[in-house]
């Protein structure tokens, strides 16, 4: 056992493990103060998206009010230290899903220079590009550990679109990063 230890430990040197934290934040996400009961919820919550690391999907629908994103903000803020990363994307309609990519990219821009460098983003041609790149950073082999939470999904038509940057739930080949 102390033989093949040494073997494993001896062939990971050189191979530095990528580092895919990003630094929590919930800023232009709104919260109340004092988030009251749920528990049942929350763990129920915990219990889908926990597992054998494979890319789980978890839906909270209801009507408008009822404390989805709160209680999506109390998840993110209970278990934050499970994630690398928590991104909070705005999908209400296709500019605001852009402009949260923007806002993931400038995320990871900030914290990894390296990986994402980010031009300028003014046009729509560039946004889509910054969307593919986010979308190329999250695919990267071993960032798994990542949380994404889609708010204000009021319109079941955006993700049936052909638009290149509808959410989808299943993996899809995606296209070489302009910083690769």
């Amino acid at each position: 056992m102390k033989r093949l230890r040494e073997e494993i430990d001896k062939a990971l040197r050189g191979h530095k493990r990528e580092d895919f934290s990003i630094s929590f934040s919930l800023s232009n996400v709104s919260d109340v103060e004092h988030f009251v009961g749920r528990k049942t919820k929350l763990a129920e919550v915990y219990k889908a998206l926990s597992g054998d690391g494979s890319r789980r999907v978890v839906v909270l629908h209801g009507l408008g009010g009822i404390g989805k994103t709160q209680l999506s903000v109390a998840y993110a803020k209970q278990h934050k230290d499970n994630y690398s990363a928590i991104f909070w994307l705005n999908i209400k309609d296709e500019d605001s899903l852009k402009q949260s990519f923007l806002k993931v990219a400038k995320q990871i821009s900030r914290e990894h220079p390296s990986v994402l460098r980010l031009s300028n983003v003014e046009t729509i041609e560039n946004i889509d590009k910054v969307v593919n790149d986010v979308k190329v950073w999250l695919s990267l082999p071993n960032n798994t550990r990542w949380l994404m939470i889609y708010d204000n999904y009021d319109n079941p038509k955006l993700l049936g679109q052909t638009d290149p940057i509808a959410v989808e739930i299943r993996r899809q080949r995606i296209q070489k990063p302009s910083w690769a």
